[in-house]
């Protein structure tokens, strides 16, 4: 079964969800078409349980419309009872995910609305938070947390050992909604000197920052 549908901006939300608490199933107002480029939708197929395998879709900018195809037939065994997740991406960056949920449960015209609140900068992850989560990690006594446009670094020595690394918070993809971030590690560097490197090696270190 091929499935179409289109991605909508809600633009309007005391509208949109005002049709919904009065038991509107589909609400007419209060949103418009994604009408811009850069849009990609794909589907993710969880076959026998645990081998996931992702059917990219189409997107047409010119009214918001996206195209999905059927599950492939190289997956004989894949049944209505199996389950599926969908994201939508916006020039790579992750704009729409859901849960997983059985394939049945798809129509053929399927409709995404995405409402993307203004959130004000003192609602953001502040160093704080970040420095909680690297206490007790075993890193030098006079750590420094700095702000870079590409998430937080990380700078501290003692007793001979220079660490420097950085930490990027990305977006979660994954199908769990309640995970909203990630945190990766964006560069090290590392120097281990005496008295140091008697009890430790940089490779050590490294392997304690990504534990």
């Amino acid at each position: 079964m091929t499935i179409s549908g289109h991605i909508n901006l809600i633009n309007n939300p005391q509208a949109f969800f005002g049709q919904l608490l009065t038991g509107t199933k589909k609400p007419t107002t209060g949103f418009a078409p994604a009408k811009m480029p850069g849009f990609s939708v794909t589907m993710t197929s969880v076959f026998m349980g645990f081998i996931p395998i992702t059917i990219p879709g189409t997107f047409n900018p010119a009214d918001g419309s996206f195209t999905l195809p059927a599950v492939p037939p190289q997956l004989p065994g894949f049944g209505p009872n199996d389950l599926v997740s969908l994201n939508v991406t916006l020039h790579g960056t992750p704009f729409y995910r859901t849960e997983r949920f059985p394939h049945a449960h798809l129509t053929e015209d399927l409709e995404i609305f995405v409402y993307q609140p203004n959130i004000p900068a003192s609602d953001g992850i502040a160093a704080g938070l970040i420095s909680k989560g690297l206490n007790g990690q075993g890193l030098p006594s006079d750590t420094k947390l700095t702000a870079n446009p590409w998430g937080i670094g990380v700078a501290g020595d003692q007793s001979g050992a220079d660490v420097q690394f950085g930490i990027s918070l990305i977006p979660d993809t994954s199908p769990n909604l309640a995970v909203f971030f990630d945190m990766a590690l964006h560069n090290w560097n590392i120097h281990v000197g005496w008295p140091a490197s008697c009890v430790t090696s940089a490779n050590g270190i490294l392997a304690k920052i990504r534990a």
